[in-house]
């Protein structure tokens, strides 16, 4: 009989599995359960052989193993790096909507349907070069000729054309409403 922490464990982890497929939007509920019961069993098997290892951690292993497989065979006519491949995987499956049409297709024993495979193949991934570390050093910031500009203009300000400016607009201003008080003023 197992022990009411050991039951807890294994509560968990099929909570967490479930959640995890759910996220993923693998499936309908039942294909969800039944898959998640599935994986679950083979974890208990696996932490009979390893007990140290966590049952959450037995089944998200496994279930990442199945994910792996499972998305090899759907991308096998395409050249997928092996690092990167349940990624791309769920990435077309959510990006082609393909749970809809084929609800329990995704982590199924079977062969992985032709027009499923032909829709993940449709579907292109791009992704940005890897991030390097590297080591900046602060510098001076660059605003290039903006900021030669805003300087020469600065350095080279003369109060003089400000006040004709000002004196200008000061008379526009005036003669203006001279002329509205002589001809529209009554």
């Amino acid at each position: 009989m197992e022990s009411i922490k050991s039951a807890t464990e294994w509560d968990e982890a099929l909570s967490r599995l479930l959640s995890f497929l759910a996220a993923l939007h693998i499936g309908g509920v039942e294909h969800r359960v039944r898959i998640a019961v599935d994986i679950v069993d083979e974890a208990r098997r696996k932490h009979a052989e390893n007990p140290t290892v966590a049952p959450v951690e037995h089944t998200m292993n496994i279930t990442l193993d199945r994910l792996d497989a499972w998305f090899g065979r759907a991308f096998a006519n395409i050249d997928v790096p092996v690092a990167k491949r349940v990624a791309t995987g769920v990435v077309g499956i959510r990006v082609t909507d393909a749970v809809s049409r084929w609800p329990t297709a995704v982590l199924d024993d079977g062969p992985v349907p032709d027009e499923l495979k032909a829709t993940l193949a449709r579907v292109s991934f791009r992704t940005g070069p890897d991030l390097a570390v590297s080591s900046m050093t602060p510098r001076p910031m660059d605003f290039g000729a903006m900021e030669t500009i805003a300087q020469e203009t600065w350095h080279r300000f003369a109060w003089a054309p400000l006040l004709r400016a000002a004196v200008l607009w000061t008379a526009i201003f005036f003669a203006a409403l001279y002329a509205y008080d002589q001809f529209f003023a009554s």
